[in-house]
C-alpha cells in the first residue's frame, strides 16, 4: 500500500513539474527562437531546394504559431472560468488554484483532472460543500471546453481527424509521457508538412526529368 501511494505522489508531482514549469518554458522558448530555428535552417538547405524548404518553414511556423496560440488562449479561459468558481465557492487561494487550473488543463486527458485535485481538497476542508461547488466549476470549465472551445477553436486551427488526435495523443503519452500528449499535435503538424512539401519537390524533380 505504501508503495503505491509513493509511486501515486511521484506520478503527481511529476504531472504538477511538467504543467507549472516545462510546459509554460516551452511554449516561451518557441515563440522567442522559432525564427532563428528556420532562419539556420534555411541557411543551410540545398540552393535547388530553397524554394520549398522555405515555404515548409513558413508554413510549420504558421501553425505552430495558431496551435499554440489556441492552447493558451484555452488555457487562460479555463483558468478564468475556474478562478471565478473557486471565487464564488469561497477557496481559499482561489487565484492561485485557478491559475493552475488552467495551466494543467494544456496536458489532455490528464491535466484537467489533476488540477481539479488541489481545490477539491482545499475546499474539503472548508465544508464539503465547498468541495462540491469546486467540482461543480471544474466540471462546467470542461463541458465548455470540450462542447466549444476544442471543437471550434483548437480543430479550426489544426486540420485533423478528432479520432485521429486522440490516437496520437494516446501513442505520445506511452512514449513521452505528459510532454508527449502535448507535443502529439505539433509534431504531427510539422511531420505533415514536410511530407506534403518533399512530395511536391520530387513531382518538381520528376517534372523536370
Amino acid at each position: 500500500m505504501f508503495s503505491g501511494i509513493a509511486d501515486l505522489v511521484s506520478k503527481v508531482s511529476y504531472y504538477f513539474f511538467t504543467g507549472i514549469l516545462i510546459i509554460p518554458l516551452m511554449f516561451g522558448v518557441y515563440f522567442k527562437h522559432h525564427n532563428k530555428i528556420g532562419n539556420y535552417i534555411q541557411h543551410y538547405a540545398p540552393p535547388e531546394h530553397a524554394d520549398g524548404i522555405v515555404r515548409a518553414l513558413k508554413s510549420i511556423g504558421r501553425e505552430l504559431e495558431d496551435f499554440f496560440s489556441a492552447k493558451m488562449l484555452e488555457s487562460a479561459i479555463i483558468g478564468l472560468i475556474c478562478c471565478i468558481g473557486f471565487y464564488l465557492a469561497g477557496i481559499d487561494g482561489w487565484l492561485f488554484l485557478g491559475i493552475l487550473a488552467g495551466f494543467l488543463n494544456i496536458i489532455p486527458y490528464i491535466g484537467p483532472l489533476l488540477g481539479a485535485i488541489p481545490p477539491v481538497i482545499v475546499g474539503y476542508i472548508a465544508s464539503p460543500m465547498t468541495a462540491l461547488l469546486a467540482v461543480i466549476t471544474v466540471i462546467i470549465a470542461q463541458l465548455i471546453d470540450n462542447l466549444y472551445l476544442i471543437p471550434f477553436m483548437i480543430s479550426e486551427k489544426v486540420n485533423i481527424n478528432p479520432l485521429l488526435s486522440v490516437v496520437l495523443t494516446l501513442a505520445a503519452s506511452k512514449l513521452l509521457g505528459p510532454l508527449g500528449m502535448v507535443l502529439a499535435i505539433p509534431i504531427y503538424i510539422v511531420y505533415k508538412i514536410i511530407i506534403k512539401e518533399s512530395y511536391r519537390e520530387l513531382v518538381n524533380i520528376y517534372y523536370e526529368d
